[in-house]
């Protein structure tokens, strides 16, 4: 069984974050009950007068969970980096994050 979950933070300072997770659900050969990530994206973002400039990107596209980063003064990519497993920030962690680089980017 999969299902997709799909959802949009807006925050008051112009930040929005977008989040899209695919589950799946299995039986393990011992009979467990299971649920993996099956595809996961993160973007974070600032409009600036209309413009949207990048913050972040979280995914796993490309094979293995990484993170895109982006100047939050001009929303150019500069650069990607693995991430662990387990090193995934939690929601509230991600928004404060966006947030604090959208105020470093002004």
């Amino acid at each position: 069984m999969r299902a997709d979950i799909t959802g949009r933070i807006r925050c008051t300072n112009g930040v929005s974050l977008r989040v899209s997770e695919s589950l799946e659900a299995r039986t393990r050969r011992d009979g467990r009950a299971e649920v993996r990530v099956v595809d996961y994206t993160c973007h974070a973002w600032r409009d600036d007068g209309g413009e949207r400039r990048y913050l972040f990107r979280y995914d796993n596209s490309h094979g293995g969970l990484h993170l895109h980063a982006f100047d939050p003064a001009t929303g150019e990519e500069t650069g990607t980096a693995p991430v662990r497993p387990g090193e995934l920030p939690n929601l509230d962690q991600l928004i404060r994050r966006a947030v604090g680089l959208a105020a470093r980017g002004r």
